[in-house]
């Protein structure tokens, strides 16, 4: 973060997590889950060509090696580009049908779709909600 300058980038939850060497685990657990809205971020790029059903999680492994080479300021700028508005949009509205699904499912105590689905659709909801408002990151609400 600090080679390419994006500290300044950081949410104040980001960087509270960045600048202490100790975090409690429900703190530690947060920011796991934060992975998978980057991952639909790097989608949001055109970093990914598609991205699976929310029903496993992110390929950290393959997340890092997008990343690796774009380790400048400068080789970030240059790197991306984003899909269109409308696809854009696209997404948010699936993400928002998905998460309101998982809750749904929650709520009627039908469990129909696996655990992790409902946590990968919030945290994709997430990112598509501050993608697409002026909502600071860390103020994002989910609801559905």
């Amino acid at each position: 973060m600090e080679a390419c300058g994006l500290v300044s980038d950081l949410s104040p939850e980001e960087a509270d997590y960045m600048s202490s060497p100790f975090q409690d685990q429900q703190t530690e657990i947060n920011m796991k889950w934060r992975l998978e809205a980057s991952w639909i971020l790097l989608w949001s790029l055109r970093r990914l060509w598609w991205l699976n059903w929310p029903d496993s999680i992110c390929d950290c492994h393959r997340m890092a090696r997008i990343l690796q080479p774009l380790e400048s300021a400068t080789g970030i700028q240059k790197q991306f580009r984003m899909h269109s508005k409308s696809r854009i949009l696209d997404m948010l509205d699936l993400s928002l049908r998905q998460h309101w699904a998982a809750r749904d499912d929650y709520v009627r105590g039908v469990n129909g779709l696996p655990p992790i689905f409902g946590r990968v659709a919030q945290q994709r909801h997430h990112a598509m909600l501050w993608l697409t408002s002026a909502t600071p990151w860390d103020d994002i609400e989910t609801h559905t």
